[in-house]
């Protein structure tokens, strides 16, 4: 996915657009058999990245503990939980 394409189309959108997009993502996201999908797939010692917004970066990690709604892992460049 060309991030840098979508970027400069969102600048171009208008906010009915934007709006639209949103619902979509959102639906995205929150789709159950999505989530189902992911949660099976998951292991207790499997290596992972998961994005951090607020570094905006990729951390690669390993699971640690599968919790209900929650997953407990380990950086590997910090080996912060």
């Amino acid at each position: 996915m060309n991030y840098s394409k979508i970027l400069e189309e969102l600048n171009n959108a208008s906010l009915f657009e934007l709006y639209r997009l949103e619902q979509a993502i959102r639906r995205s996201l929150e789709d159950p058999i999505r989530i189902r999908k992911i949660k099976d797939l998951q292991k207790v010692g499997q290596d992972i990245e998961y994005f951090e917004a607020e570094e905006n970066r990729l951390i690669e990690a390993a699971i640690i503990e599968l919790k209900r709604t929650r997953v407990l892992v380990k950086n590997r460049h910090d080996r912060k939980l």
